[in-house]
């Protein structure tokens, strides 16, 4: 994705300048920062799509608790986090907040390149679904969200004392401008809107992988099993 931007978060400055000179040649736009202060300054300003290269481990801050003031922001970018020595609570912690994938260093530029791609189209569905939504009036969006609820449309005007017509026409307007045709695909474009604002976005690259090869790069830790029953309880 030509247009992508790249962010890489990372205080080693050899791993940073390597990274940045491999997705360079890559045809990627970088922007390389030094310190975490230094990127949540400036983190109102990421571009998509856009996806954030994030160091797990760094002296005055952790990947986590970055992540974390990213979600605050209401910054939903996706995140790879890069680590040599996590621990098993932060690869859990990070997934839970809806990490896209997990690499531990040393990692070959093919896989980099990849979990890259897949987060990068994973933003950009996100994006086009936000900029629908955002098209919707506040009178269709209610609509929308209480038609994902399963009321009916009978209920709907029922409860705002309206006739059905004109709940019928917010929900003709929504669809259309949503780009659906049925109201199981509504559902299922309510379901994502939620995925996304949740950060869920690490299934789609395979949050197991993760743990499996962060399990048998570190005997101490508990068996991939045990973490992944972690990483999806409640």
């Amino acid at each position: 994705m030509n247009n992508a931007t790249i962010y890489i978060v990372d205080d080693d400055e050899g791993m940073r300048n390597s990274l940045k000179l491999a997705l360079e040649q890559m045809k990627y736009r970088i922007k390389a920062f030094s310190s975490p202060e230094l990127f949540l300054h400036n983190a109102q300003d990421i571009e998509s799509p856009g996806v954030v290269l994030l160091d797990m481990q760094m002296p005055e801050i952790t990947g986590v608790e970055i992540q974390n003031e990213l979600m605050k922001m209401g910054i939903c970018t996706p995140i790879i986090f890069m680590s040599g020595q996590s621990r098993p609570q932060q690869i859990i912690d990070s997934m839970r907040n809806g990490a896209y994938h997990f690499l531990l260093k040393p990692f070959d530029l093919g896989t980099l390149k990849e979990c890259i791609e897949k987060a990068l189209k994973k933003d950009d569905k996100n994006r086009v679904l936000i900029t629908k939504y955002n098209a919707l009036t506040p009178k269709e969006k209610e609509t929308f969200q209480e038609l994902a609820s399963g009321k009916l449309i009978k209920q709907i005007a029922l409860q705002r004392k309206v006739s059905e017509s004109v709940i019928k026409l917010h929900k003709a307007r929504a669809m259309e401008k949503l780009g659906i045709k049925s109201l199981q695909a509504l559902t299922l474009v309510h379901e994502e809107l939620q995925q996304h604002l949740k950060q869920s976005t690490h299934e789609d690259f395979g949050v197991e992988e993760c743990i499996t090869e962060f399990s048998s790069n570190n005997r101490n830790v508990a068996p991939p099993a045990e973490l992944l029953t972690a990483v999806m309880a409640p």
